[in-house]
């Protein structure tokens, strides 16, 4: 018979006259990046008890099926109680399909403006569209002329040279060269890259009838030029050879025996050409049309006015920004753009202020609307740039009544400070710039007025953050970050969901396949998988008519109601197993413990069963106890004859089509001696 346990010496925090609570609900936890050990919640969240400060677990919501269409989920959004939804690279109104859209560059953003009519504008990143709820309409960029592009004949001023390593030659294209130097620089000299003009070939002697008697001069066609004529441009191509002549014969004193060359440019940045041919593939520069040059019924948009007088060729007026029809060529030197000045690198996401819409490119410039509410009327004027650090835009957001700029590694605030048209009436908030950017802009979500984003600075560490008031702030534990750290972020989903009193932030990471979910209110991390125990592949939220809460699958082409346990226990048929980790515990005294006896507090539901399993050595795979089966449609579900440890953690698994709910479960332990 086995010996009575000695008591005398157990503290006063293991009372011996009532049982002991298995800790289920902590902070999820994850000692690397890896989740096969510590304790975590996994499709089910907790509910704090206000009155006794119990937490309750309670199973996640689950789905309905709602509409099956076809495709890959790039959006779902409820405009004027209609659900337009993106699949594939189609636009659907309540599942008609209403037009087309790009596909390379996943989910939309949307947007609704109030205008005459109301507009639904949706954009990728690449491609931006609007609908009035009856046509689909694309918004075209602002798209300077590049070279490869250019129309023979027409002038044009030069607005950029192109990227470094990509810049556009226009000598190819009809432009002139300008000398930058006067020095003479000579055969054996020249810097390979450099545009040089041949001022002196070299001295050569004829004979009376006019044929060549000696040649010395050198051969600049052996480094890149064209031809040897006094005035050709050329680019280097090597240094030269710095012989006396090709012959090796030396030229009559007095005479220079190499040939020379002013080092020299292309045609600049706001300096004009004749286009002789498109140069079609020679780098990236751009150009803006010159009004000399504009077609009858093409429509343009002034860039600048210099001395024309547009008003003559279809323009209300001579204002930067004007749209109009030209009716025929304009004079002088006036410049257009062939398209308005909506951007054509634009980054995700959109803020709306005031009657304007706002969006962001990728060097951090924020373009505005011109008119309100108007999604196709763009001014080249309206723009003001983040720029107090050096980093790219990732997205656009707003909050409050403030425009936010995420960048690389800095956050950017601006307010409408009313500066007159045709300026942006944005200005930069004093103080308010924030040391965390944005990795995705995938990751960005608003719920009542807060912002919530993976981040990260120029220490490459990404966490996830919250913007309440202007202010950033870290809601990522160190095990997340863990988790993030060794993450990549190629292909990121995220999605806000209020639900029985709780707010969620839900995040997939789809290469690393796992979905974490921030319960706000809670301040507690969860995992959420599909039924198959990969991420949960709902991407985007929205909500019915009849204020349902709806969601859009990632590749299947479904849309799913989305309630509570009580509501929907499944995923469209397919149960999901919630999962209760706990962590290890010693209940805070190192003797072994005798558990006779486990009772579950949990609802009791007809067909609910939960499958208990524990591990006595560091959650190590094969030290896990095969499951055990408990009833929870009984009254007193118990389990007994539970075994001894020293330190314990438990695994809980509810795998049924029925609601679960549990708020404890009481442990009838004795103890044992050292």
């Amino acid at each position: 018979m086995r010996a009575r346990p000695d008591t005398s010496q157990v503290p006063e925090s293991l009372p011996m006259n009532q049982p002991h609570k298995m800790p289920m609900v902590t902070m999820f936890s994850n000692r690397d990046e890896s989740l096969d050990k510590d304790s975590k919640l996994i499709n089910c969240f907790a509910e704090k008890d206000l009155m006794t400060g119990e937490y309750w677990v309670q199973k996640r919501p689950g789905l309905e099926l709602y509409s099956t269409l076809s495709g890959d989920g790039r959006g779902v959004y409820n405009w004027n109680e209609d659900i337009y939804s993106i699949f594939g690279a189609t636009v659907y109104k309540n599942g008609v399909a209403h037009g087309t859209v790009d596909t390379t560059n996943g989910v939309y953003k949307f947007i609704q403006l109030r205008g005459a009519p109301p507009t639904l504008v949706m954009g990728n990143g690449v491609e931006m569209y609007f609908t009035d709820g009856t046509t689909l309409k694309q918004i075209e960029p602002f798209v300077p002329v590049v070279a490869g592009d250019f129309m023979t004949g027409s002038t044009y001023t030069i607005l950029t040279l192109g990227d470094t390593g990509n810049e556009t030659d226009y000598s190819l294209c009809g432009a002139a060269a300008t000398p930058i130097g006067t020095t003479q620089i000579k055969m054996g000299n020249f810097v390979v890259g450099q545009v040089y003009i041949i001022q002196y070939p070299g001295y050569a002697t004829y004979h009376s009838n006019g044929t060549l008697a000696k040649d010395y001069r050198s051969d600049f066609t052996t480094i890149g030029a064209a031809n040897n004529k006094v005035g050709t441009a050329f680019t280097a191509t090597d240094v030269g050879d710095p012989k006396v002549t090709p012959s090796g014969q030396v030229p009559p004193n007095g005479h220079d025996t190499l040939g020379y060359a002013f080092e020299a440019a292309f045609v600049g940045v706001g300096n004009t050409f004749v286009a002789s041919n498109s140069a079609a593939g020679n780098g990236n520069g751009h150009c803006v049309l010159n009004a000399i040059s504009m077609v009858a019924g093409q429509s343009y948009q002034i860039y600048s006015v210099g001395t024309t007088d547009f008003t003559l060729v279809g323009a209300a007026a001579n204002t930067v920004g004007t749209v109009f029809v030209a009716t025929g060529p304009g004079t002088d030197d006036g410049t257009v753009y062939v398209q308005n000045a909506f951007p054509d690198n634009f980054c995700k996401g959109f803020a709306y202020l005031d009657g304007t819409l706002y969006v962001m490119d990728t060097q951090g410039v924020i373009w505005g609307s011109r008119n309100l509410d108007d999604p196709e009327d763009w001014s080249p004027l309206n723009y003001i740039t983040a720029r107090v650090e050096p980093d790219a835009g990732v997205a656009l957001a707003k909050q409050l009544v403030y425009v936010i700029a995420l960048k690389e590694w800095t956050t950017e605030v601006f307010y409408d400070a009313g500066n007159p048209s045709p300026v942006s009436p944005l200005a930069p908030v004093q103080g308010a710039k924030s040391p965390y950017g944005c990795v995705s802009a995938e990751s960005v979500q608003e719920l009542d007025d807060s912002l919530y984003w993976i981040s990260s600075n120029r220490s490459s560490s990404p966490q996830i953050v919250t913007m309440v008031e202007l202010k950033v702030r870290p809601i990522s534990t160190p095990a997340i970050d863990r988790l993030l750290d060794q993450a990549t972020f190629n292909n990121v989903h995220s999605w806000t969901l209020k639900h029985g009193g709780h707010k969620f932030y839900g995040l997939t990471l789809a290469d690393p396949n796992i979905t974490l979910v921030y319960d706000i209110d809670q301040g507690l991390w969860y995992k959420w998988t599909d039924p198959d125990g990969t991420y949960w592949k709902m991407i985007y939220r929205t909500f019915t008519d009849d204020h349902l809460h709806l969601m859009q699958h990632e590749t299947n082409g479904c849309l799913y109601l989305v309630e509570g346990d009580y509501e929907y226990t499944t995923d469209a048929g397919a149960v999901f197993p919630v999962d209760i980790y706990t962590p290890n515990t010693t209940f805070n005294i190192d003797r072994k413990k005798f558990l006779s006896m486990m009772r579950f507090n949990a609802d009791q539901t007809p067909g609910s069963k939960i499958f208990v399993r524990v591990n006595d050595d560091d959650y190590k795979q094969e030290s896990w106890t095969n499951f055990r089966e408990v009833d929870l449609s009984k009254r007193r579900p118990i389990l007994l004859a539970c075994g001894s440890f020293y330190r314990r953690a438990w695994h809980i698994r509810h795998l049924a089509p029925t609601a679960f709910r549990i708020r404890s479960v009481d442990l009838q332990m004795d103890i044992g001696t050292f």
